[in-house]
C-alpha cells in the first residue's frame, strides 16, 4: 500500500493520512517526533516506527482515530499516546512490539492486543491501556517490561487474556487481568 516516509530528524505534523488501496502507512526513520494530528480519521493507517518518536495527537473520537492499522514498533522507535478524546488508536488494531516503547503519556487507550517483546511505560503517570483480544497481552520473542502504567487485559471468558511466550517482566507498571484465565 502507499507510504509516507519520515525521515526527518526535526518535529513535524502530518494532520491527515489516508491511502486508497492496500493499507496505508507512516514509516517514521528519522530520529525526530512525527506527531499524526488534525481531527480527520486516518481509516486505515498502520504504522512503522523505526526510530524516533511517533505521537498519535489527534482530537480524537469514535470516528477519527490516529491509527486504524497494523502497527509496529521497532528498537529505536517509541509509539506514544497525545492528543485528545481516549481513542487515538482503532479498536481493531494490533500494535506489535519489536523492541521499542510504546508510552502511554498519562493517557487512556483501547485496542485488540499488544504482542512482542519492548517496553511499555507512561512518561507522564497514570495512563490506562486497555486490550480486548484473547489473548489481548502476548510476551514473545524476549521480555516484555511493564516499567509504568497500566495494562487492562478484558479478554472474553474461558479464555487467556495474557499469554507469556517469552519473559513478562511487571517492573513498576500494573497488569490486570480481568476476565478469562492467564496462561
Amino acid at each position: 500500500g502507499p507510504k509516507v516516509i519520515v525521515n526527518r530528524n526535526t518535529p513535524i505534523t502530518l494532520p491527515t493520512v489516508t491511502g486508497t488501496g492496500g493499507s496505508p502507512q507512516v514509516v517514521q526513520n528519522g530520529s525526530g517526533t512525527t506527531t499524526l494530528g488534525g481531527s480527520t480519521d486516518n481509516a486505515y493507517l498502520g504504522a512503522v516506527v523505526n526510530n524516533g518518536k511517533l505521537v498519535l495527537g489527534k482530537a480524537s473520537s469514535g470516528s477519527a482515530h490516529s491509527l486504524g492499522g497494523a502497527t509496529t514498533v521497532n528498537t529505536g522507535g517509541t509509539l506514544q499516546l497525545g492528543g485528545s478524546g481516549s481513542d487515538q488508536i482503532y479498536s481493531g488494531v494490533t500494535v506489535t512490539m519489536a523492541g521499542g516503547t510504546y508510552d502511554m503519556a498519562s493517557l487512556t487507550e483501547g485496542f485488540t492486543a499488544l504482542s512482542g517483546y519492548g517496553t511499555v511505560t507512561d512518561s507522564v503517570g497514570a495512563g490506562t491501556t486497555t486490550l480486548t483480544a484473547s489473548p489481548g497481552l502476548v510476551a514473545q520473542n524476549g521480555t516484555m517490561t511493564i516499567s509504568a502504567g497500566t495494562v487492562t487485559v478484558t479478554a472474553a471468558t474461558n479464555t487467556a487474556g495474557i499469554n507469556v511466550n517469552g519473559t513478562l517482566d511487571v517492573n513498576d507498571g500494573t497488569v490486570n487481568n480481568t476476565v478469562g484465565n492467564s496462561t
